[in-house]
């Protein structure tokens, strides 16, 4: 997912209007959330399905990013 499907899919979770403007991008990326079910139109505005509900709210609930990262499967720390 691109940095601006992502925008576009927050706007539809938060009930506002799209602030991006209507290009064809912008319709093939709601065609695309249309078909997978990630958003749908009601009352003349775009909303985020209970599925994109439960993305957005898994992305709300992680961690800061840290100054070291523990990879737990191959029992290191990732120092930048």
């Amino acid at each position: 997912m691109t940095p601006y499907e992502l925008v576009m899919l927050i706007e539809c979770y938060t009930g506002g209007e799209l602030s991006a403007a209507d290009t064809p991008l912008r319709d093939q990326t709601l065609r695309s959330f249309i078909a997978n079910e990630l958003v749908e139109a009601k009352d003349g505005r775009w909303q985020a399905t209970e599925r994109t509900k439960v993305y957005i709210d898994h992305i709300c609930s992680q961690p800061w990013p840290v100054r070291c990262w523990q990879i737990p499967a191959l029992g290191k720390e990732v120092k930048p």
